[in-house]
């Protein structure tokens, strides 16, 4: 009965995709055609020059000539967000999945999950409810040492919120980054730092 149901579902599922996939593609061409007619010979031979296609689509919106495709005054700030996000999600490794992690920490997928929801990795959700690891907390087949003793710390503050605070210079510990810090053994001026931090969130 449980298996009838689930591919009802899936079919309904999918004719309600189709449509809305088109409704989408058809105002991102619209879209697309706006930006291209706007940008300059020079522009549009730099975005050629991206790595990727996604990468091809920021560059387009940051061109200074992309603002007059677009009305919102706040677009160019959004795709800085948009860049710096990616930027963060790829620094120190990118990120791991689930069994990927299993694997280098040779633990259970089921023990991944559950140090994930207790907070003692540090997991971004990412699409259809699957999680994406940061592969700077781990060493071989263990964790960071001492990071769990920081992640206590912050385990009132969203991932991307910790991972900004291990990614990201910190004047308490000279401009240094906290994850710089860990691996070089120091602790003490990281807890401080994570204190601060989450005081600062708490505000």
């Amino acid at each position: 009965m449980r298996r009838a149901q689930s591919s009802a579902t899936k079919k309904t599922d999918e004719s309600e995709l189709k449509p809305l996939q088109a409704k989408f593609l058809e105002r991102g061409s619209n879209a697309l055609k706006s930006l291209a007619a706007e940008l300059q010979p020079d522009e549009l031979a730099q975005v050629q020059r991206s790595s990727s296609d996604y990468m091809a689509l920021i560059m387009a919106l940051q061109q200074p000539s992309a603002r007059r495709a677009f009305k919102d005054p706040l677009a160019p700030a959004r795709v800085r967000g948009v860049k710096a996000l990616a930027a963060l999600l790829d620094d120190e490794g990118g990120l791991l999945d689930a069994g990927e992690v299993a694997i280098q920490l040779r633990i259970p997928l089921d023990e991944v999950e559950e140090r994930r929801g207790a907070g003692e990795l540090i997991a971004v959700e990412l699409e259809h409810q699957t999680y994406g690891y940061p592969a700077w907390q781990f060493v071989g087949p263990m964790l960071l040492p001492d990071i769990d003793k920081v992640l206590v710390i912050l385990a009132g503050d969203p991932p991307l919120t910790r991972m900004r605070f291990f990614l990201s210079s910190h004047p308490l510990l000279g401009g240094k980054r906290p994850l710089d810090m860990l691996r070089r053994g120091v602790l003490d001026p990281v807890i401080r730092a994570a204190q601060v931090f989450g005081e600062q969130g708490a505000g």
